[in-house]
């Protein structure tokens, strides 16, 4: 576990990692949730919970996911 750490401490290595987890502007992480939605999944857990990360920024992580990222995605979604 710690040498995968160690290897994600390297930005080069850092593609895969990325690829997993929302990251990006909120143009980038809504078309990925889009990209879910198309694929079936209708139910969608965000957690932003990285450890060491401060408690303030991980609050305005999710404060800025609500209030740039949701409304891109309600925009994309076909209406119900």
């Amino acid at each position: 576990m710690f040498a995968n750490l160690r290897q994600l401490s390297n930005p080069a290595n850092l593609g895969g990692y990325l690829a997993q987890n929302l990251v990006g502007s909120p143009e980038t992480v809504a078309r990925r949730l889009q990209d879910y939605i198309d694929l079936g999944f209708n139910y969608l857990v965000v957690s932003n919970a990285t450890y060491g990360v401060p408690q303030a920024v991980r609050h305005q992580t999710i404060r800025l996911f609500a209030e740039e990222v949701i409304p891109r995605v309600r925009e994309m979604a076909p209406a119900a």
